[in-house]
């Protein structure tokens, strides 16, 4: 999948905002309890370092759903959605 505009690698707000490490309460949850987490691959791991791919790669993410049940993939969208917004609030 790429987003466009949207950074999907490690360091990037869209990962943080997934993996639950930004740094704030509100958004991680307590240490004790975090929110709901989405792994996913950043694409950058997925294209060759030297290929044609490498800028497109900074913005794309492969995701697998092939052991979730519907409303697990559903919430993980909405998720993704929020993660989106965050990370252009950050820009």
């Amino acid at each position: 999948m790429t987003l466009a505009n949207v950074a999907t690698g490690a360091n990037s707000d869209f990962f943080k905002f997934l993996t639950r490490t930004t740094g704030h309460e509100a958004i991680d949850g307590p240490s004790d309890a975090q929110h709901p987490k989405v792994i996913y691959i950043p694409g950058e791991h997925c294209v060759h370092p030297n290929g044609d791919m490498v800028e497109v790669g900074k913005q794309q993410l492969r995701i697998s759903y092939g052991f979730e049940e519907l409303p697990q993939i559903h919430t993980a969208l909405k998720l993704m959605k929020s993660a989106i917004v965050y990370s252009q609030e950050n820009l």
